[in-house]
């Protein structure tokens, strides 16, 4: 007995394997059939076939990628320290129980509000989430 990928391949239903083919497409409800209409053993055409190699277009849209990937992370870390606020500080001072993963994930955030205007704006969100 064989099987009913092999019965359909010989009775012309599916097309051979490595041999490139056209198709018709018939699309039913629950069923996709795709009878064989066309077989051609030419090879394509190098003009068709995608050259790879990077343009500036995909540099640049790898970069702008990178770029908004980058802004968004970083605006998610500096506003997550909010929501954290009391459990960064007991491990900073209060020292009830050692939070060193979060102290050692917020200390650039804190060596950043050595600047004025951002220690205004972070001192102003945390307490906008504590009061």
């Amino acid at each position: 007995m064989q099987p009913a990928s092999e019965q359909l391949r010989q009775a012309g239903s599916l097309p051979l394997r490595g041999v490139r083919h056209s198709l018709n497409r018939v699309e039913c409800d629950s069923l996709a059939v795709m009878p064989q209409t066309h077989v051609t053993s030419e090879p394509i055409p190098a003009s068709t076939a995608q050259k790879p190699g990077l343009t500036w277009l995909k540099v640049r849209r790898f970069l702008l990628r990178r770029l908004l990937s980058t802004i968004l992370l970083l605006t998610v870390y500096v506003l997550s320290i909010g929501p954290m606020w009391w459990v960064w500080y007991s491990g900073m001072y209060v020292e009830t129980e050692a939070n060193y993963w979060v102290i050692a994930i917020y200390e650039p955030l804190r060596q950043a509000c050595r600047i004025e205007w951002v220690n205004s704006a972070m001192t102003s969100y945390i307490e906008w989430w504590n009061l």
